[in-house]
């Protein structure tokens, strides 16, 4: 995993040393890929003057290019040096190191931002946000709200003003520099840092560029946008065809005129003359990585899982799995090795599971969730059930909107865990299996709580998608909680609503791919395809290889519209089947139903359900 915060602050420029991370753990290598520090903290930023911050046992404190640490750990949270100052969360405040380690400004901000010209901007509640010098005294007093907590950068910084919310740039004074015209359509307008002389600006929808007069040196015309380094900015347009955006990419000079479009999806901005790109490849249906130069060509060969600029000569890249760096002509210099499925433990010897629960305990979501993707899977089925066991031992702790929507426990509790051991099968190269939790699922023997999670985090995107080696499993093990009408109500409504997701979000993701290659079933006149009908067709208009894939679509919403129609029949209440109906309507919709008594039967309860509206 990436570790991505150090990257946005600081002057790394002055240390030429690198985080690196394997068997996930963290150490520090040099520019010909030696260790200098080893790997045995359990995470890193990138150093920033002459220290980098370390997670040690649950805490963040900084070592010197040594390896010493200098500041003990003992701050929630650490950010990058600048200027001699780095901020750290104790609790929820934010408060300001110097590099000895001395507290300097005391934790008592919601938000907290680096120091950039002398200034660094905080937070207190929603709204209230203002500068403090080094000693954290107020300073340049200013009748704004919404300041960039980013700071000042080329002497500007963007922000609101209070008494008409107007989007302005304010000087070092604190008075307005530029002030930029309130949209009078409704959309709102934004400002990023000042970077090579300019800024990007978004005016009604569209990015464009000011120069630090305020004057818009190039028109709002894109809708993705970078910062100006080495005198090129990567930006991009979008144009909708057949419900499917088309993004177009260029590079740009500062004066607006277009260097070069190009076929790839750039990522970031210029640093020693090249920038990632995303690409796509068609064989593996993944997104990869290479590097482009100045002029748009392929420098490097698009082969990565992720890739971040480079810097001193090296960029960090993600190769099979692996945390790796690469030097300016492609070569590997260092990679790092994946655990795999072994145990690994703190800095000073403990397991993953009690490192957890610790963090947990004391309310520190962040690095509590940084140990569960470091647990093998069978830490991550028991940190799962002592997480369920460590929430309902106190009810206070189910209600919390920290821990949950709607007061379920799902999300917190259950999810983390889930994602992370269908993502081990993944850096394995393997396909996601997740059996153990389908049983869990399953199991009655569970608390009702954990297994209405369960089947939650089975429906969120964010968690898992089924795909076609495992859609069969999957609906068949919801569907038959949808049909047992001995279970609990909550989770058979849960367990409709996420067979439905898991096969729209397998449709429509098949279906898109299908209308970018031009083929059969790309619905360019109907909004959803009739796919039984094309599947009727003589000759077929699909593959051998699509018809298999539709066919496995239609018998999967055969099944659950099937299991959605026993439900509702045995429904406890009115608003549950009035939920349940709302499925069967959306069922309806997508034409993949083949059996014609299901369809009849939706019919039949919609006209019964109308009727039923229509009497007084």
């Amino acid at each position: 995993m990436f570790l991505l915060a150090g990257l946005a602050s600081g002057d790394q420029s002055g240390t030429d040393l690198f985080p690196a991370v394997s068997k996930d753990r963290t150490g520090y290598i040099d520019t010909k890929g030696q260790a200098v520090i080893s790997h045995r903290f359990e995470e890193g930023h990138e150093f920033s003057e002459e220290l980098a911050a370390v997670l040690v046992d649950g805490k963040w404190g900084y070592i010197d290019v040594t390896g010493e640490i200098v500041i003990n750990p003992a701050y929630r949270h650490a950010g990058d040096f600048s200027e001699g100052m780095a901020y750290i969360q104790v609790g929820r405040k934010y408060g300001y190191v110097d590099k000895a380690g001395r507290l300097v400004v005391k934790p008592k901000y919601d938000r907290a931002g680096p120091f950039s010209e002398g200034f660094a901007v905080v937070g207190v509640g929603r709204d209230k946000t203002f500068f403090i010098d080094k000693t954290g005294k107020p300073a340049i007093t200013s009748d704004v709200y919404g300041i960039d907590i980013s700071g000042f950068s080329e002497g500007l910084v963007f922000a609101y003003t209070k008494s008409s919310r107007t989007p302005v740039y304010l000087d070092k004074e604190g008075k307005i520099a530029i002030s930029l015209e309130k949209d009078k359509d409704g959309f709102v307008i934004q400002g990023a840092p000042f970077s090579e002389g300019l800024a990007a600006v978004k005016i009604k929808g569209k990015w464009g560029y000011i120069d630090t007069t305020g004057t818009l040196v190039i028109t709002p015309q894109y809708e993705r946008r970078a910062s100006f380094s080495e005198g090129l900015a990567c930006v991009a347009t979008e144009e909708i065809r057949d419900y499917v955006g088309y993004w177009t990419h260029f590079i740009i000079d500062r004066a607006g005129k277009t260097v070069k479009e190009i076929p790839w999806w750039p990522i970031g901005t210029f640093s020693e003359g090249l920038v990632p790109v995303r690409t796509w490849d068609k064989e593996k249906n993944k997104s990869t990585y290479g590097y482009i130069d100045t002029q748009g060509t392929m420098a490097i060969q698009p082969q990565f899982d992720n890739a971040l600029p480079f810097r001193n000569g090296l960029a960090r890249v993600k190769l099979r799995g692996n945390d790796a760096y690469i030097d300016k002509a492609g070569q590997t210099v260092w990679a790092g090795e994946l655990r795999r499925n072994e145990r690994v433990t703190t800095y000073s010897g403990k397991s993953m599971v009690d490192a957890y629960l610790e963090r947990l305990r004391d309310e520190d979501w962040r690095t509590a969730q940084s140990y569960i993707q470091k647990m093998n899977r069978e830490e991550l089925v028991e940190g799962c059930l002592k997480t369920l066991a460590w929430l309902l031992d106190d009810p206070k702790r189910t209600e919390s909107s920290d821990l949950g929507r709607d007061g379920v426990i799902g999300m917190t509790a259950v999810a983390p865990f889930f994602q992370t051991y269908c993502r081990s099968f993944v850096k394995e190269e393997k396909p996601i299996v997740p059996t153990p939790f389908r049983e869990m699922l399953a199991d009655k023997s569970y608390d009702i709580d954990f297994r209405r999670a369960l089947a939650d985090c089975y429906g969120h995107p964010s968690f898992y998608a089924t795909n076609w080696e495992q859609l069969d499993d999957d609906v068949k093990v919801l569907c038959t909680i949808v049909r047992d009408s001995a279970e609990d109500a909550k989770l058979r409504k849960q367990a409709t609503a996420t067979v439905f997701r898991l096969t729209r979000r397998l449709y429509s993701k098949y279906r898109n791919e299908t209308i970018r290659k031009g083929e059969p079933a790309s619905g360019k006149k109907a909004k959803h395809p009739d796919i039984v009908g094309m599947l009727s067709e003589a000759p077929c208009p699909f593959t051998p290889e699509q018809k298999t894939h539709w066919e496995m679509l239609v018998n999967a919403m055969d099944m659950a519209t099937s299991s959605a129609l026993v439900f509702y029949e045995d429904a406890p209440t009115e608003r549950t089947r009035r939920s349940v109906f709302a499925f069967l309507e959306d069922v309806r919709s997508f034409n993949l139903v083949r059996d014609k008594t299901l369809l009849k039967k939706i019919d039949k309860i919609g006209a019964e359900r109308e009727n039923c509206k229509r009497k007084p």
